[in-house]
């Protein structure tokens, strides 16, 4: 979680340090992946993806994010199956796939709003944030109360993550 909040505040290099304290490097090349969802080594992926769309990696995360997505969708880990999305998305963006990221982003807000999982894309920051804006005018009709919620809700998010990064 703080890695994520580091990244949210702009604070890459710190993250990246916070994440080497736990044996975490964003420039690992090699990589084994599991073939199952095993919760700590797959939580550790998902920083490593994080890490690497921070630090300007994004390709790389992509073929671990879906696998990391395709093993959470198989033991019904929606939670897991949003953020790997949510990453997916902004990697995407940051590669200037913006029709990718924007469908990867709606695939992301389908799954959340029946739940109105706000909390997810809050955290997120900036780049969902920006996404959302461009995808705006996508219909989506199954979730356009959640969209609107979303929407107001950045806003409010900078302090949050200020307090959050105080600790």
């Amino acid at each position: 979680e703080r890695v994520r909040f580091l990244i949210a505040a702009g604070r890459v290099n710190e993250a990246v340090d916070v994440a080497a304290a736990t044996s975490i490097s964003a420039e690992a090349e090699v990589l084994v992946a599991p073939e199952r969802w095993e919760r700590v080594a797959c939580l550790g992926m998902l920083i490593r993806a994080r890490l690497q769309i921070a630090t300007g990696l994004a390709r790389r995360s992509l073929p671990l994010l879906r696998h990391l997505k395709k093993l959470a969708r198989d033991v019904r880990r929606y939670r897991r199956v949003i953020e790997s999305l949510l990453l997916e998305s902004s990697a995407l963006w940051q590669l200037n796939d913006r029709r990718g990221a924007q469908e990867t982003l709606i695939e992301a807000v389908k799954l959340a709003a029946p739940n109105h999982a706000l909390r997810m894309f809050i955290d997120e920051g900036g780049p969902v944030a920006q996404i959302l804006e461009a995808a705006a005018t996508r219909d989506v009709p199954a979730a356009v109360a959640f969209v609107e919620d979303l929407r107001r809700a950045f806003p409010a998010l900078r302090p949050r993550v200020r307090q959050i990064l105080t600790w």
